[in-house]
């Protein structure tokens, strides 16, 4: 069997996903009184309000779920209004300054947005929650968070198609090549739960 690499899977997951682990969002989390990574999930998560540990836990179930028990527990002062203003504040930070505005971007970034304007997303509800959200004037932070949007639709297809076939998503990471055990701990899984 041939298989065809996608030269857009790498480029697209690095563009929508670097500012998540930046010191932008470390800075951001720490001075609104949370943990470090904290803003990785409220504020990815906020965008469907105020929500339980279960539901934050349902659409980002690559972590444990103590991890994200832990997260909620340290961060419940934050709204989810607050975390998503600081979330997509240091989205678009990140592009002003990593991001040249050029045909190119500018192309990419319309383009990025004709899928997030067309997709159908009814079951994936973080997808469509940054679907809908408001969008920045400028180019680079359009195309950040284009890009981050795109990417949780992608995740949302991802986590979909396993409940499809009704395989859990720590099972489908342990047998991924670009996952697996190494991946999974550095989420934060320990040896027992893998």
């Amino acid at each position: 069997m041939t298989t065809t690499a996608n030269p857009w899977r790498e480029t697209l997951n690095s563009l929508g996903s670097t500012f998540m682990t930046s010191s932008l969002i470390r800075a951001a989390s720490k001075e609104a009184g949370m943990p470090g990574s904290a803003l990785y999930f409220r504020g990815r998560v906020g965008i469907l309000g105020d929500v339980s540990t279960q539901t934050a836990y349902d659409v980002q179930a690559i972590f444990p779920r103590r991890v994200v028990d832990t997260i909620w527990e340290r961060s419940a002062d934050v709204t989810a209004e607050k975390a998503v203003g600081l979330y997509l504040d240091a989205c678009h930070r990140w592009g002003r300054d990593n991001i040249v505005e050029n045909g190119a971007s500018t192309r990419a970034a319309a383009l990025l947005e004709t899928v997030l304007d067309e997709a159908a997303l009814a079951p994936m509800l973080l997808a469509q929650g940054w679907q809908r959200a408001s969008r920045p004037d400028d180019v680079p932070a359009r195309l950040a968070q284009a890009a981050m949007a795109v990417r949780e639709i992608r995740g949302g297809l991802y986590f979909a198609a396993l409940a499809l076939v009704g395989l859990p998503v720590p099972s489908a990471m342990l047998v991924d090549s670009g996952a697996g055990a190494e991946r999974m701990t550095s989420l934060g899984w320990s040896e027992e739960e893998i």
